[in-house]
Order: structure tokens, then C-alpha cells, then sequence
């Protein structure tokens, strides 16, 4: 760990729930404060009601942040925030205390941010490839080659560097996705997960094991997925277009997650037509497998070519069935019909359905065009 980086860290409240099952309660969402590696692991103070309602015993604070600007509140009066056995007791003014005082000088104190699409395996391996167009396609085919080359402790050591650098900002909740394969194996797991441990003092990662390359058609890739899960992964997602018969990695991707009882993240249509668009058969499979709330799917670039009542429709047959979005714009908006995909990325988001927009900025080749993290 860098030096200072858990110094860093005391205006950043760390919410105890991942948004996995359910979307994130604002209401429980200061729970934990994240200030060093004490190990902040605890239950809400407050089973009910709003955080901070009642007055904590004085003897039971033993740190009050004082002066604090509540994320939510910025139009009211500065707080103190008690913190007595690792858990957010109280948020009021001019709070007791007989323990350490940390004057937050009117600043913000807000819940931790949750990043929630992101690959460590391949961050930060931007400067290593050979792009020329910089299109989506040359960058599949460079990280095919890159990864061949990866081990365990090149991606240990770069996953290090962008964790440090989402702490620093603020983000406390993590889902990397993590690819398995012929060419990498399973050296990126070998790599991050212990990392889960490591840093569970300050992050909560949460690891999603998919086949970028595809399954179906490659041997042995079905039996590395159901490995990783047995070692503690705990989403499996999926790249259908990968596999000659995408509906087939689907069905096979959805046994296997009820079979773990796994959530379930997959990156789908992706691309620029619709003709082959699969969104609507997953909710079909969402449905059927009683899987609402577990599933999301990330890019969807493919409904930036649909009309816009079609759009519509698949918006809300994905609220009906339960299946989450991932908006990823700056991958996707560049190649994809820049001012149309924007508007479809905002519908989305406003939406009546779960949806998320994610900036990726990890310095791979599906991210930072300049190359910078």
C-alpha cells in the first residue's frame, strides 16, 4: 500500500450493501466510515429510520468528525458524525465525546462511490498495445495477443495501481469482470483474488468471471468458469457474439449461475445493427429461470440503432423481467453513432428501470483513447 493513501480516505463513507441484488438505499447508505486498515466491517447502527435519529451514550463515540457537510444536506447545518466500534452511531451538531476530535473544516462527507464495471486483468496495458485505428475490433485482437504474455504478478501489480487510484477518488464498492481462456488461463484470478482481503479494509470487490473468447466453442473454458466460482467468484457473466451460437453460451451462462447461485453480468450487443440483438431473449431466460433483480447487461450499443418505440419496449420489458443496464459511454459513444447513442444512453437512464452509467477510464484499449487512467 502506498504511503498515505489510508490518511486520505476519511471523508468517504463506505456502504456495507453492494449493489448486487438490489439497487442501493440511500437511507443506509452512511454506514461504515472508511479510515485505515482497522477492518470497519459492521451492521448499521440504525435498523430503521435515518442514520444518526438518536443520540449516542457519550461513552460509546469514540471519534466524532466535526464540521462535517452531509452528502444529501448540503443546504443544512454542519454535522458531526459519532463513530463508536466501527459503525456511524449518530449525525448531529456539536456532538460529546470524551475521545479524538477530526475537524472536517465544512467539507464534504458522502457515501462511497460503486464502480461497477471495470477489468482489472487488462487495466492499465494501454502503452503496451499496437493500435492503429483504434477501433473496437484491433482492440479485441491486440489484448487476445497482450494476455498471452500476462502473469500473475504483472496483473497483481497493475490491478494494485488502479485500485489505489479508485480508492483515492472514492470509490468503496468494486465489480471487476475477469476473463478466463485458453491464452490467460487462470492467472488473473490467481491475481485478484487475494486482493479481495487485501483491501477489504478501504474496498469490497466483487469479481465476475466471464469467457471474453467465448465457451461453446472453446474447450475447457466452461470447466475454468465453474473453477473460479468454486474458488469464491461470486458473478459469472458472459460475450454471447463470442460463440458461434450466442443463444447457447446464454442458456449454458444461466444454468451455471443457478447452479452456484451467482449473480449474473454479461456484455451484450455490442455493436452498431440491431438484426442480432439479444436483450430481449435474456429477459426471456431471466424470466424463466425467476432470476429478476441478478442480472444486468452492460453496453447495448445495438439499441442505439433501433426506433424509438422499439427502444421503448425493450426498456420496459427489461423493468418487467427484472434485468439491470450498464451504460458505458465512454467505450461505446465514440464508435457508436456519437449523438444518437447519447440520447439512448440518457433515455436509459431515466428509464423505469434499474440502470447505471460507467465512465471506464481504466487505460485498456476499450477505454482511455489517449492512454491515460
Amino acid at each position: 500500500m502506498r504511503p498515505g493513501l489510508a490518511a486520505s480516505l476519511i471523508y468517504v463513507i463506505k456502504p456495507t450493501r453492494f449493489l448486487s441484488r438490489a439497487t442501493l438505499d440511500p437511507d443506509h447508505a452512511l454506514d461504515i466510515l472508511t479510515t485505515g486498515p482497522r477492518g470497519m466491517d459492521a451492521s448499521p447502527a440504525h435498523s430503521g429510520g435515518q442514520a444518526g435519529s438518536t443520540s449516542p451514550a457519550e461513552d460509546n463515540v469514540d471519534l466524532i468528525l466535526k464540521g462535517a457537510r452531509i452528502a444529501g444536506r448540503e443546504d443544512g447545518p454542519a454535522m458531526d458524525i459519532g463513530i463508536g466500534d466501527g459503525r456511524i452511531l449518530a449525525i448531529e451538531p456539536d456532538l460529546p465525546t470524551k475521545g479524538p476530535i477530526i475537524e472536517i473544516g465544512n467539507r464534504l462527507v458522502a457515501p462511497g462511490f460503486i464502480e461497477c464495471h471495470i477489468h482489472l486483468d487488462k487495466s492499465r496495458i494501454f502503452d503496451r498495445a499496437r493500435l492503429v485505428t483504434g477501433k473496437v475490433p484491433e482492440a479485441f485482437k491486440e489484448v487476445l495477443r497482450l494476455k498471452e504474455d500476462f502473469t500473475a504478478e504483472d496483473v497483481r501489480e497493475r490491478a494494485i495501481q488502479t485500485l489505489e487510484r479508485s480508492i483515492l477518488h472514492g470509490v468503496t464498492h468494486m465489480r471487476t469482470h475477469l476473463e478466463v481462456d485458453p491464452a490467460v488461463g487462470l492467472r488473473g484470478l490467481d491475481a485478484i483474488l487475494p486482493l479481495i482481503d487485501e483491501f477489504r479494509w478501504a474496498i469490497d470487490i466483487e469479481i465476475c468471471v466471464f469467457p471474453e473468447e467465448g465457451m461453446i466453442d472453446i474447450p475447457g473454458v466452461e470447466a475454468m468458469l465453474t473453477q473460479s466460482l468454486k474458488r469464491g467468484c461470486r458473478v459469472i457473466g458472459a460475450a454471447p457474439e463470442a460463440d458461434g451460437n450466442p443463444r447457447a453460451q446464454i442458456d449454458r451462462i444461466f444454468e451455471i449461475a443457478r447452479d452456484f447461485d451467482v449473480d449474473i453480468d454479461m456484455h451484450l450487443d455490442f455493436g452498431e445493427s440491431a438484426e442480432k440483438m439479444l436483450i430481449e431473449y435474456v429477459c426471456d431466460k431471466t424470466e424463466a429461470f425467476g432470476y429478476g433483480g441478478r442480472v444486468t447487461a452492460a453496453h447495448l450499443t445495438m439499441l442505439s440503432a433501433v426506433p424509438r418505440e422499439r427502444f421503448r419496449d425493450v426498456c420496459r420489458r427489461m423493468a418487467s423481467a427484472g434485468v439491470a443496464a450498464t451504460v458505458l459511454p465512454s467505450t461505446d459513444v465514440p464508435d457508436h453513432a456519437s449523438r444518437p447513442a447519447r440520447r439512448r444512453a440518457g433515455r436509459l437512464l431515466a428509464a423505469d428501470h434499474r440502470a447505471i452509467a460507467r465512465a471506464r477510464n481504466d487505460a485498456s484499449q476499450f477505454s482511455a483513447r489517449d492512454g491515460r487512467a
